[in-house]
């Protein structure tokens, strides 16, 4: 439940700030996340109790693996999980005019029917934790952007400045992106790289100094100022 919660929280926390709050979309972007998370769980919990996974369980008690709920019932539940998060959804999209959601929250309701459900549970495959990236992270964060001078704005409106990275196949943007990002490290189509030569640091209130190369050695140091008479 934080996972789904916290991108909203910090989303709202974000147009405060840049007083641009809107509080019913605050509120439907909030009913999206809470009715997916508990849909998926109820999903997770039918599936897993009809193939017999959770027969012999530890941990967490389970509604159809424990047969405190008809099967029939927990996946209905998680149906109207579903329906409510993508009547939420579909609200919030046409206050926002940004239809393109329309698809991103039909994969999101797939992601979370398949995880364990279908014939093939992608689950079951090994491949939960790239599906909790993907939803957790992309999902929850991506914007659409008017230009490369509008996301340097969106990205340099935050009191941090560690790092930032940037994809493209324009040299002359990337040079224009590293030159407007507001961040002490920047990758261009890449991420996470490194090297003693180069140094690491950050800008605004992402740390004070630097590390590795000469500026690391530096941050170290203290310069003084000494005065020494030696006539009479």
């Amino acid at each position: 439940m934080p996972t789904a919660v916290s991108p909203v929280l910090v989303g709202t926390g974000a147009a405060i700030g840049a007083g641009a709050v809107q509080p019913v979309r605050a509120l439907l972007a909030l009913v999206v996340a809470v009715a997916l998370v508990i849909g998926v769980n109820y999903a997770n919990d039918y599936s897993d109790g009809i193939r017999g996974t959770d027969d012999e369980r530890v941990g967490p008690v389970r509604l159809v693996g424990s047969r405190l709920a008809a099967p029939a019932a927990v996946r209905n539940a998680a149906f109207l999980c579903f329906s409510v998060a993508a009547l939420a959804g579909l609200t919030l999209v046409s206050l926002t005019q940004q239809w393109w959601l329309v698809a991103v929250g039909a994969g999101c309701i797939a992601g979370a029917w398949f995880y364990t459900g279908g014939r093939r549970p992608y689950g079951y495959a090994g491949l939960g934790e790239v599906a909790v990236f993907v939803f957790f992270g992309p999902v929850a964060v991506l914007m659409e952007v008017d230009g490369l001078e509008h996301a340097l704005r969106v990205a340099n409106d935050t009191i941090y400045g560690l790092a930032a990275s940037v994809w493209t196949r324009d040299l002359r943007s990337a040079h224009e992106a590293v030159r407007g990002l507001e961040a002490g490290v920047i990758y261009v189509n890449c991420y996470d790289h490194g090297d003693p030569t180069q140094p690491f640091l950050g800008h605004k209130q992402s740390g004070q100094g630097g590390d590795k190369c000469l500026e690391g050695l530096l941050s170290y140091t203290q310069t003084k100022s000494a005065w020494i008479h030696l006539g009479r």
